[in-house]
C-alpha cells in the first residue's frame, strides 16, 4: 500500500510527459546561451591561469637557483677548514713516514728530507702550500718567502693585530691541532694581506706544527664561477633557462653564451624599456619581482619575442638571478584550449537535444502504457534501496577498517629498520627533536648514546655478510631488552646504532652505557662447528647543555665525536663528551 507521498510521486510520474516538452525547451535555451557565455569565460581564464602558471614556475626555478646559490656560500667556511684540514692531515703523515724510515740518519738529513718533499708540494689550484713553524716560533719552511726560513716569527701581527705564530702555538700547546683566522699575503701580490683560515696539526718528534691556508677571497671566486657554470647548464620546458649579471649590468650566466662577460646595461627592447637597468630595479626589491619587456633571442627560432620574466637579487654577491616566459608559448596554449573548447561546445548542444528528445519520448510511453508496472517497480525499488544502503553501510565500515589497518602497518613500516626491527633513521629525526624541546621546556635532562660495533669489516670479510647481519641483530635485540619504554633506540645504518635517554644526566647515561657495552662483550653467536663469535662496542655519550644547545644535532654530533675518540683511544670504550 502507498502511503499519500508515494502516491504523489506516481501522479507527478504520469505528467512527466508535459513538463518534460516545457521543460526541455527552457532549459536547452538557457544551456545553449550559456555555454556560450561560459565559453568566453573560460578562454579569459586559461589565459589568466597560463600566464599566473608559467610565471610560478619562472619564479620557482629562480628561487630553486636562489636557495641553492644561498646554500652553497653558507658552507664556504666549512668547506675551506675541512680542505685545508685534509692537506694538514696528508702532509702530517708524510713528514711522520719520512721520519720513521729515516731514524737511522742525522736530524738534519731528516729535516732535509721532510722540507724538500713538503716544499714543491700544491693544491687548490697551485694556491695552497704548506708552512712548518717550531712552537717556539721559528720558521723551519715557508715555500712561499723562503727568506723567513729560520728566523723567528713569534711577535709578527698581521694588519689587523693578531700575533699569528703566537696564537698558532698556543692552540698546539692546547690542543695538539686547530684552526685560525688571520691575515697574510697572497703568493702573487705579497704588497697585500688577505683574510686567510688556517690549521695546524702538532709534529711530536721535533716539537714543529705542520700546517696551511685558503684566502677565503680565492674560494669564493672559485665557488662563483662553479655555480655559474651549473646556472648555465639549467634547461626546463621548451624555452626555460637562467641569467644571471652583476650589478654593473655584465652577463654572468646566459643562453646565448655570446653575452656571457658582456656589459649590456644600455640593452634597449623595441619598445625603449631599459632591460638590463629594470633587471637590475626588480633585483634590488626585498622579494623580487616581474618585468615585461621583448626578448633579444628566443632558443627555440633564435628570433626577438614579448617576454615575462622574475628577477631576484642575491644581495651579498650583488647579482640578479632571472628566468622568464615567452607569450608566444602561451598563446599556443591557448589556441589549443580554445579548439578544445569550441568541440566540447558544440558536442553538449548535439547531447542536449538528442537527450531531450530520447528522455521525452521514453518518459512518456512510459507514463502511459507501464503506469502500474512504474509503481511495482518503484515498490521493489524502495525495498531494493534500504536492502543496498544497509549493505554499502556494513561494507563502507569494513573498507574504512582495513584502510585504518593497512595505514597504520604501512607508517610502521616507515620508520622501521627492516633487518632489525628498529627504529630507523627517520623516526630518530622526527621523535629526538621533540625530545628535545620537551626537555628544554621541562629543565630536564636528556642523554644522546652513538654506538659502533668494533671491526664490523673485519666480520664481514671473514665470516660473511649473513653472519655480520646476525651480528648486527643480536646487538639490536639486546639494546631492546636492556632499555626502558621511554627510550628510543635506531638503527643510523650498517653497524651504527642511536640511543636517546630522556631524564637521563651524563653519569646516568655513562653508566647505561657501560652496562650495555659489558654486556655485549660477553654475548656469544653460534658459528657451525661449535665456534663462537664474541664482538665489542664502542660508545659515545653525550648530554643536553641548556645554555648553549639550540638544536639536538649539537648534542649527536658530540655524541658523534665522543664515538670517534673512543674508536681512536683502542676501541670497546665508553667516553662521554659535555
Amino acid at each position: 500500500m502507498l502511503n499519500k507521498e508515494e502516491q504523489k510521486i506516481l501522479n507527478y510520474i504520469q505528467m512527466l510527459p508535459i513538463l518534460i516538452i516545457v521543460f526541455s525547451i527552457i532549459v536547452t535555451y538557457i544551456i545553449i546561451s550559456d555555454n556560450n557565455l561560459k565559453f568566453e569565460h573560460e578562454i579569459k581564464k586559461i589565459q589568466i591561469e597560463s600566464i599566473n602558471q608559467k610565471k610560478d614556475i619562472i619564479k620557482s626555478e629562480v628561487k630553486r637557483v636562489y636557495e641553492f646559490i644561498k646554500d652553497e656560500e653558507s658552507e664556504t667556511i666549512d668547506r675551506i677548514m675541512l680542505n685545508i684540514k685534509v692537506q694538514v692531515y696528508e702532509a702530517h703523515t708524510i713528514a711522520t713516514s719520512i721520519y720513521k724510515n729515516n731514524k737511522n740518519k742525522e736530524k738534519s738529513e731528516i729535516i732535509k728530507l721532510i722540507k724538500d718533499t713538503l716544499r714543491d708540494i700544491r693544491f687548490n689550484d697551485k694556491r695552497g702550500y704548506f708552512f712548518i713553524y717550531e712552537t717556539s716560533g721559528k720558521n723551519i719552511l715557508h715555500p712561499i718567502q723562503t727568506k723567513i726560513e729560520g728566523k723567528n716569527l713569534i711577535d709578527f701581527k698581521d694588519t689587523k693585530g693578531t700575533y699569528v705564530i703566537r696564537e698558532l702555538s698556543n692552540i698546539i700547546k692546547d690542543t695538539r691541532e686547530g684552526f685560525l683566522t688571520w691575515w697574510w699575503t697572497k703568493p702573487k701580490n705579497k704588497n697585500t694581506e688577505y683574510q686567510k683560515i688556517g690549521f695546524v696539526k702538532h709534529f711530536g718528534p721535533y716539537d714543529w706544527f705542520i700546517g696551511t691556508g685558503e684566502y677565503v677571497e680565492d674560494y669564493k671566486k672559485v665557488l662563483k664561477q662553479s655555480i655559474l657554470r651549473k646556472i648555465n647548464k639549467i634547461r626546463y620546458g621548451k624555452n626555460g633557462y637562467i641569467f644571471v649579471s652583476n650589478e654593473k649590468g655584465v652577463n654572468l650566466s646566459h643562453y646565448n653564451k655570446e653575452n656571457i662577460g658582456k656589459n649590456r646595461i644600455n640593452l634597449k627592447d623595441a619598445n625603449g624599456v631599459m632591460i638590463t637597468q629594470e633587471i637590475i630595479k626588480a633585483a634590488q626589491k626585498k622579494d623580487g619581482g616581474f618585468i615585461s619587456y621583448i626578448g633579444t633571442i628566443k632558443p627555440t627560432t633564435g628570433k626577438a619575442s614579448e617576454k615575462i620574466s622574475y628577477v631576484k637579487g642575491y644581495k651579498s654577491w650583488k647579482w640578479a638571478i632571472g628566468s622568464g616566459v615567452y607569450l608566444s608559448d602561451i598563446d599556443e596554449v591557448i589556441l589549443k584550449e580554445r579548439k578544445k573548447l569550441e568541440e566540447k561546445n558544440e558536442a553538449q548542444i548535439i547531447t542536449i537535444f538528442m537527450t531531450s528528445l530520447i528522455v521525452f519520448i521514453v518518459l512518456f510511453f512510459l507514463s502511459i502504457l507501464f503506469t502500474d508496472i512504474i509503481k511495482r517497480k518503484f515498490l521493489l525499488y524502495r525495498n531494493k534501496i534500504e536492502e543496498k544502503t544497509k549493505e554499502l553501510e556494513k561494507t563502507n565500515k569494513t573498507l574504512e577498517d582495513k584502510v585504518e589497518e593497512r595505514t597504520k602497518a604501512l607508517k610502521e613500516l616507515s620508520i622501521r629498520d627492516p633487518l632489525t626491527n628498529l627504529y630507523n633513521r627517520r623516526y630518530l629525526t622526527e621523535v629526538s627533536q621533540k625530545l628535545f624541546l620537551l626537555s628544554k621546556r621541562n629543565n630536564t635532562s636528556l642523554s644522546v648514546l652513538m654506538i659502533d660495533i668494533d671491526k664490523f669489516k673485519n666480520v664481514n670479510d671473514t665470516y660473511g655478510h649473513d653472519i655480520g647481519d646476525k651480528v648486527i641483530k643480536l646487538l639490536a635485540e639486546k639494546l631492546m631488552h636492556d632499555l626502558r619504554s621511554c627510550d628510543v633506540v635506531s638503527r643510523l645504518g650498517g653497524e651504527e646504532f642511536a640511543i636517546i635517554f630522556p631524564d637521563t644526566n651524563i653519569e646516568q647515561a655513562k653508566y647505561k652505557a657501560e652496562t650495555i657495552r659489558k654486556e655485549v662483550e660477553s654475548l656469544k653467536l653460534d658459528l657451525i662447528d661449535s665456534k663462537k663469535l664474541s664482538f665489542t662496542i664502542s660508545i659515545g655519550v653525550s648530554s643536553l647543555d641548556h645554555k648553549k644547545d639550540s638544536d639536538f644535532e649539537l648534542i649527536l654530533k658530540r655524541s658523534d665525536e665522543a664515538l670517534y675518540e673512543a674508536k681512536k683511544s683502542g676501541r670497546n670504550k665508553v667516553i662521554g663528551k659535555i
